[in-house]
């Protein structure tokens, strides 16, 4: 009677392990998710202002180029 109560003790002390180390893994995970996310979210916002900046550019470049074509002609 006494082995099978240190082997229940035994068998909830590691059901209680198991269950504390995933509960640090799931915390972990999700930790590691929340920094992805904010690193996407840090990408996707440069990639906005990359794309406005090209924009900006090659306007310049097209005015700079109507203004060379207007010199040309007179």
């Amino acid at each position: 009677m006494i082995s099978l109560e240190s082997e229940l003790r035994e068998h909830k002390q590691q059901a209680s392990n198991a269950k504390n180390k995933y509960a640090d893994w799931n915390t972990e995970l999700q930790k590691k998710l929340k920094e992805l996310r904010e690193e996407k979210k840090s990408w996707v916002s440069e990639a906005a202002l990359l794309r406005t900046a090209q924009k900006e550019t090659q306007v310049s470049t097209l005015r700079m180029i109507w203004e060379l074509s207007l010199l040309g002609t007179d």
